[in-house]
């Protein structure tokens, strides 16, 4: 059973922390894009099978944060309502991800701010008035004192795909050492002007 918050470090066993680190290295190699069709690595549920392994290795924000999910729950059943809902597809919510990752059982209820309980977070944020948004996640490794961020994006572009944010790539299982303050973890969420998260469990 995966482990949110009996470990003040990152790779501490049994934590959600180790498993994603050993899902990581599938990201090698992948480039990020906004709008083409996504590349899923092999074994992501939910996604037609016409977008799986298909060797373009392309991703992006949502499609990251979709596969590593699938990997961290193997025993959740995570099917195409999910996975429209969490693509933004569906049009009931803006937050439809964080709503379905709570009722399928594998998240707490979303709240509305920049984590400060040690854990680790699916979160959804936006600017401009709902018209850009984003999927990632947070890992808060030491209660209000210190960040991280796992993302897909196209800045910058030499860390590949998926990378830690201001920090450096992110396809090896390695542990990165470094985490973020409260300042630099605040720059990054005021990037957004609307942002809500759900702790993983």
């Amino acid at each position: 059973m995966l482990s949110n918050d009996t470990q003040d470090h990152l790779v501490g066993p049994g934590s959600i922390g180790f498993f994603v680190l050993q899902t990581l290295p599938i990201w090698k190699g992948y480039t990020y894009s906004i709008g083409g069709a996504l590349d899923y690595p092999r074994g992501t549920r939910g996604v037609p099978s016409s977008m799986v392994d298909t060797g373009t290795k392309v991703t992006n924000c949502v499609g990251m944060t979709w596969a590593t999910l699938c990997r961290l729950y193997p025993e959740t059943e995570f099917d195409r309502v999910w996975y429209e809902g969490h693509m933004i597809y569906a049009g009931r919510s803006h937050y439809a991800g964080l709503d379905a990752a709570h009722a399928r059982g594998i998240a707490e209820k979303p709240k509305v701010r920049l984590p400060q309980e040690r854990g680790w977070y699916l979160a959804q944020a936006w600017t401009r008035e709902y018209t850009s948004g984003h999927s990632f996640f947070i890992w808060v490794g030491k209660d209000g004192e210190r960040w991280r961020f796992l993302e897909s994006s196209g800045s910058p572009s030499g860390w590949g795909a998926v990378h830690w944010t201001d920090i450096g790539p992110a396809d090896t299982s390695e542990d990165p050492g470094r985490w973020l303050n409260l300042l630099e973890a605040n720059e990054f969420v005021s990037r957004w002007k609307h942002l809500r998260t759900v702790r993983l469990v």
